[in-house]
């Protein structure tokens, strides 16, 4: 019938209620309690027992997720860091032509702004798509929330 029980027990009646309130705001919004129950017994101890259940659509989001972070990474590094498939000399040339540090100043841009760098043409780009595309990303991508293209 119930998911789960947590048990507080405590010689103050105080503590014990602190020690519930406590638990009860980490675990807000992500259980459902189903019952609460206040106990005294003969050694003057306060017990509280908490029978809950765990929402199942609930997501604890603290940060960026691995694959993210890895999206993060891969688009924050210098471009000398890359090495670009086809004539690597030249897209990177391109690049630093329009005066794009790293790749996620690449993604938010559009084609037409990629192709008026000076010997970029559309070979180069396709290249610089499938480099892109091989690690997950795409001109015209979503950057990561709080993500600072000059990392």
């Amino acid at each position: 019938m119930f998911e789960k029980l947590k048990k507080f027990s405590e010689n103050d009646p105080g503590d014990v209620e602190e020690n519930y309130n406590q638990w009860s705001e980490e675990n807000h919004g992500r259980i459902e309690i189903i019952e609460r129950k206040i106990i005294s017994t003969n050694d003057s101890k306060t017990i509280i027992i908490i029978f809950y259940k765990e929402k199942k659509d609930y997501k604890i989001i603290i940060g960026p997720t691995e694959l993210e972070q890895e999206t993060i990474n891969f688009l924050s590094k210098d471009l000398s860091f890359h090495t670009f498939p086809g004539n690597n000399t030249k897209i990177r040339n391109a690049l630093n032509d329009l005066g794009i540090k790293n790749l996620a100043m690449v993604v938010k841009r559009e084609r037409h702004y990629m192709l008026k760098a000076r010997n970029f043409g559309k070979k180069s780009f396709d290249d610089l798509e499938r480099y892109l595309s091989t690690n997950g990303c795409y001109i015209g991508m979503p950057l990561p929330e709080g993500f600072a293209e000059e990392q």
